[in-house]
């Protein structure tokens, strides 16, 4: 955290402590931030393969109406080492810069 965060560790932890509804905290820290145990339990999850995340990018785009080889996919899961937000996001960049490119052009002048 930064110098600008003063507070917020005891914020969190206070409502942690208060509320009836469980809060989510995610972090890409090894070390989860310093909280009561009593009100905090940790989930590691572990990175899936870039074969999966190609499997469920490639599903996701079949849901769009978008069929794009498999062998792409895995690039680009390759290139984000797995990171499924990461992939998501280029895919959608990927295909919304295809689909511009791909519509017609506007010949009349207007903008």
């Amino acid at each position: 955290l930064c110098a600008d965060d003063r507070g917020f560790l005891a914020a969190v932890a206070a409502l942690m402590s208060d509320t009836k509804r469980p809060i989510v905290l995610t972090s890409n820290a090894p070390v989860p931030l310093s909280l009561p145990s009593s009100v905090m339990r940790t989930v590691k999850f572990n990175r899936p393969n870039v074969a999966s995340v190609a499997k469920l990018i490639s599903m996701v785009c079949l849901a769009q109406g978008v069929d794009v080889p498999l062998g792409n996919l895995v690039a680009v899961a390759e290139r984000a080492r797995g990171d499924i937000r990461k992939v998501l996001n280029e895919t959608q960049l990927w295909l919304q810069h295809a689909r511009e490119s791909a519509a017609p052009a506007d010949t009349d002048g207007r903008a």
